[in-house]
């Protein structure tokens, strides 16, 4: 087995099909590699990160209530296009963002009201 010690992710490509990426890293003396993933694996990668950060924060705090977390800066809140299921974004400072997909009971419990939503949604609301 081959073991890549990753001190920096550099930057991605994205192949010009869509099936791929290849992300350019170097190691702690410099070393250049890359590590190509399929759209899959990039998925399952994304879902399981969050939690790896967790247990590696955990871990080095000797803590098992530290979590990590991110302040919001924006959040958005979209109609779908099958008008049912609406799209809550949630965007930090400095631009990441992510998306969930939420549906009429879990709106209920968030206090959205399915009635002042429209098709394109509303727009961005900044956190004070």
């Amino acid at each position: 087995m081959t073991n890549i010690n990753v001190a920096r992710l550099v930057t991605f490509q994205s192949s010009d099909d869509g099936t791929c990426i290849r992300m350019f890293t170097e190691d702690s003396v410099g070393l250049a590699s890359t590590v190509t993933l399929t759209l899959e694996c990039l998925q399952s990668l994304t879902m399981t990160l969050p939690a790896m950060a967790t247990s590696m924060i955990q871990r080095s705090q000797n803590d098992p209530t530290v979590r990590v977390t991110y302040p919001v800066d924006r959040f958005q809140i979209e109609l779908s296009a099958d008008m049912r299921t609406k799209i809550l974004t949630l965007t930090t400072p400095d631009g990441f963002s992510v998306s969930f997909s939420l549906n009429e009971e879990q709106c209920q419990e968030l206090g959205i009201d399915r009635g002042s939503l429209t098709e394109t949604g509303m727009p961005n609301h900044r956190m004070n």
